[in-house]
């Protein structure tokens, strides 16, 4: 900053009080002999000689000096006699700095990475106070426990209040890009009094969620390479452990590449994509970098996502291979709660004419390491009476009857049972039959539903 000086004597005149042409004011350290310039331009870039020569009225013209220096002025006549000496003084504007305590106001906008925040604060602070409060925006979503380091000064960490008047940490997103935050130094930590999450409203309630979490859902689609690529929209997350949220790009990630960070890049995890295997969709997050992305990977935690990205979403959406080690493609309807999965033509997954009174554990052509609910069609064709059950997630292992079977023939008769919906865990489910032949069972699927 710069301002204009304004000298102690506004006119230079002689005891006579005729004007004192030819005068010359010196210009010097503070309490020293040592010259110090002054200029003529407030940028500080062009200096006046010094001494300062006055003109035929007494007047030395404009002097512009650095506002946070102190000077030592000498006022002599055109003979080098001296008239007056004024040391120091002291040309700074009014700041506020000068109260105490210094009043709230904003102090600027953040730097640095998600969790070690820096500032530079207008006007600067030179050392912490128990005093200052103020406003700040922010320029990059932030990690778990970040810090702020003030105008050079040691790190503070951010805290908040909880319902009970404690100090509690920050989560990932608590402050985020674009928004304007109150503080207050108190001494140790700088207190957030507006976080995102507010501490008495815990993480993982639906209460916090239907409060806080941002609306916009990722959905998927099968990508430009249909049999390897996943497309997943622009959209927000919410961690799985409850402690936060992020955003994320619209994003095309590929099966069958090893992970690299943005679209149109490599997406698994671990290993090389196998025939039959399940993959799981996951949003991942980095809280030191604040970078956001996407993967696959068989494990149902994201297990082995890349270093750093220690945040993920639940599972978004899970995809199965074939016999290519190929996507098997369909279609998906996403809801607030979870997402349908639908093949284009159902998946025949059993077809048999011999049948076990006694119950059999089958694997479906649906999402393995998860529950999901498995839609069925279901045709039984006999020319005598039988029953045939199907157990789901959960169900006690009886023996099939009239009343409780899924299908059921009486006589020369075929059924089925369309979209019959049952509980699949880890892919499996079990049948059992009441009678050891059949013409014909079979179970095509025609999707899943996963809830979230």
């Amino acid at each position: 900053m710069s301002q204009r000086l304004y000298l102690p004597r506004e006119q230079v005149f002689t005891d006579l009080g005729t004007i004192g042409a030819g005068w010359k004011l010196n210009s010097y350290e503070m309490g020293t002999t040592t010259p110090k310039a002054t200029y003529s331009n407030t940028a500080l870039s062009v200096a006046n000689t010094n001494p300062v020569i006055s003109d035929s009225a007494g007047r030395l013209g404009d002097m512009f000096i650095d506002d946070a220096k102190t000077y030592k002025l000498v006022l002599t006549d055109e003979n080098n006699v001296t008239k007056w000496t004024a040391d120091p003084v002291d040309p700074k504007t009014f700041s506020l700095d000068d109260f105490d305590p210094r009043p709230t106001s904003f102090w600027g906008t953040t730097g640095g990475t998600s969790t070690a925040y820096t500032l530079i604060s207008d006007p600067i602070v030179t050392a912490y106070s128990s005093t200052q409060t103020g406003f700040f925006a922010c320029h990059l979503d932030c990690g778990a426990d970040p810090t702020i380091a003030i105008d050079g000064l040691n790190a503070l960490v951010f805290k908040k209040y909880n319902g009970s008047g404690s100090k509690v940490s920050l989560i990932a997103l608590d402050i985020v890009s674009g928004q304007t935050y109150s503080f207050r130094n108190d001494g140790t930590d700088i207190v957030i009094f507006n976080p995102e999450h507010p501490a008495n409203l815990p993480a993982n309630t639906d209460l916090w969620r239907g409060l806080t979490y941002l609306p916009k859902q990722i959905t998927i689609s099968n990508g430009t390479d249909t049999d390897h690529d996943i497309d997943s929209t622009a959209g927000n997350f919410q961690f799985s452990d409850g402690s936060g949220q992020a955003t994320i790009t619209a994003l095309t990630k590929e099966l069958d590449a090893t992970w690299a960070a943005g679209t149109n890049n490599g997406g698994l995890f671990t290993g090389t994509v196998a025939l039959d295997t399940t993959y799981h969709y996951f949003a991942i997050y980095n809280p030191t970098t604040g970078v956001s992305d996407a993967g696959f990977d068989t494990s149902i935690t994201a297990a082995n996502a890349p270093a750093g990205f220690t945040k993920r979403s639940e599972i978004i959406t899970s995809v199965i291979t074939d016999a290519s080690s190929n996507i098997i493609n369909g279609t998906y309807i996403f809801d607030k709660s979870g997402y349908y999965f639908n093949f284009p033509t159902p998946v025949e997954d059993l077809s048999l004419t011999t049948l076990s009174i006694t119950k059999v554990d089958h694997r479906l052509t649906v999402p393995e390491g998860v529950l999901s609910w498995a839609r069925l069609n279901v045709h039984l064709n006999r020319s005598v009476q039988v029953a045939v059950l199907l157990f789901g997630s959960g169900d006690d292992d009886v023996a099939p009857t009239i009343s409780n079977s899924t299908v059921y023939v009486d006589s020369t008769s075929a059924v089925q049972k369309n979209d019959y919906p049952i509980l699949a865990d880890n892919g499996l489910i079990s049948y059992r039959s009441g009678s050891v032949t059949v013409t014909r069972f079979t179970i095509h699927t025609k999707g899943w539903r996963y809830n979230y």
